[in-house]
């Protein structure tokens, strides 16, 4: 029961022994002007390849009428979808879709897709937006995290020469199939230290990277800080390069 200001009931059966609908029973559940086989990627509209996980019905307990209404699906096992050729394909393919107020004048719907893609190494769960496709990803929890060297890896065909202890704490990560684009965003648990010299050896703190691939190239960043008494510098690092060239900045606070 839903405590909403007029209270939803909501009536809902799981499991993995439905098969997908017919067209015929789509368009008397969720109305034949809109077509939810053809909201599915070109892969899965025939239906064949997907079962349905999940079915939810919300009554008004005031209303007394269907609020909406949701179908979970989920592909068979063993079925992928190569979203781009040679870079990313989903596994653990599942969708969504909702009709609101569906037997009024005005319903809406919604389709969400989502899935799981490696970056390299690093599984991430994604959503997938169309037309287009693109992929909206972010890391899941991960025990023990991965290491920032195996994202690297997947952009640079390299690690970027940064130590093997520094790992990732969150990361999102977009690629948009159409512009052949993708990037990611890291935050970075733990320091580098690195030497400068003979004898200083400095503490680069609160690290991030990004990283992004194009048709033009690839480029990765890493930037961070280091603290000199009560000053503060930041620094960037261009780990695309052939040599590591740090830059940085200092203002004056006082």
């Amino acid at each position: 029961l839903a405590s909403t200001d007029q209270g939803i009931l909501d009536l809902s059966v799981s499991g993995t022994a439905f098969a997908f609908p017919t067209p015929a029973a789509l368009a008397q559940w969720f109305g034949s002007e809109h077509d939810l086989s053809g909201r599915l990627p070109e892969r899965f509209q025939s239906g064949t390849l997907l079962q349905v996980t999940g079915l939810t019905l919300g009554v008004g307990l005031q209303s007394h009428a269907l609020e909406y209404a949701s179908l979970a699906m989920g592909a068979l096992q063993g079925v992928t979808w190569e979203v781009w050729k040679d870079h990313f394909t989903v596994t653990d393919v599942d969708a969504v879709f909702a009709a609101f107020a569906p037997l009024s004048e005005a319903p809406s719907y919604t389709l969400s897709l989502g899935g799981t893609i490696m970056l390299g190494k690093v599984p991430l769960r994604t959503e997938v937006s169309l037309p287009g496709p693109v992929l909206s990803a972010a890391l899941p929890p991960l025990d023990p995290a991965p290491p920032l060297a195996d994202v690297l890896t997947a952009f640079l065909g390299t690690d970027g020469g940064v130590p093997s202890s520094l790992l990732v704490d969150e990361l999102s990560f977009v690629a948009d199939v159409t512009t052949g684009t993708y990037s990611a965003a890291v935050e970075i648990a733990g320091s580098w230290l690195f030497a400068f010299g003979e004898s200083w050896l400095i503490a680069f703190e609160k690290l991030r990277a990004e990283a992004e691939y194009a048709p033009g190239g690839v480029t990765a960043v890493l930037a961070g800080s280091f603290a000199v008494g009560e000053n503060e510098f930041q620094l960037e690092a261009d780990l695309s390069a052939a040599n590591l060239v740090f830059r940085g900045a200092w203002q004056d606070e006082g």
